[in-house]
């Protein structure tokens, strides 16, 4: 499975997305092959079903993911490529501007001049994950981002709300907290803080 993330993070690494006239584009595409496209944010199932509808092969896998955070645990099943579908294209019955219009897609990606096409092997590897139900799990901290709310639950700070700049060090944050009016950076133990306030 390393191999598959591997060699598809080396894709996506090279793509630029096409704008390109259509019909020259159409002259790269080989028959019964899969390509590499772009969703717009957050649609990728939303764009899969609409590609189903209009009979259009396509492949979005899928990974369970693990977000730690402190002692919490959260688990979902999200792609395990945001913002990439893998669309199989017939020049014959599936033409580009059909795709490139439907609901959730953006564009297709290209390296230089060639539309991206995806080896059939890799095709393979994810279609037999999918087949088997063997499921990709993904383990990542869930950290607050640079200008999120947190709130301090413990330490001298306990209680109050807090604005996170950076990580320092590990173990520590950078937190901008509002004392007598005045705003303060201050450094706090990870573990005294939760991402989320109840501020907006």
């Amino acid at each position: 499975m390393e191999q598959v993330v591997r060699v598809i993070k080396e894709t996506m690494a090279q793509k630029q997305i096409i704008e390109n006239d259509t019909e020259k584009e159409a002259e790269s595409l080989s028959r019964s092959s899969w390509y590499l496209v772009a969703t717009k944010p957050r649609q990728e199932v939303r764009a899969e079903e609409h590609l189903s509808n209009q009979s259009i092969v396509s492949l979005l896998p899928m990974a369970k993911i693990k977000k730690r955070f402190r002692d919490k645990v959260i688990e979902s099943l999200e792609p395990l490529f945001p913002g990439y579908i893998f669309v199989k294209v017939d020049s014959e019955s599936a033409y580009l501007s059909k795709i490139r219009s439907t609901r959730g897609v953006k564009d297709f990606i290209r390296f230089g001049q060639e539309l991206a096409k995806v080896p059939l092997e890799l095709i393979h590897k994810l279609q037999d994950l999918e087949s088997t139900g063997k499921s990709c799990v993904i383990e990542v901290n869930e950290l607050p981002r640079t200008g999120d709310f947190i709130h301090i639950s413990s330490g001298p700070f306990s209680g109050l709300d807090a604005i996170f700049c950076q990580l320092d060090g590990d173990r520590r944050a950078i937190v901008l907290l509002d004392i007598l009016g005045k705003s303060q950076r201050l450094i706090v133990p990870l573990n005294d803080i939760d991402k989320f306030s109840n501020q907006q």
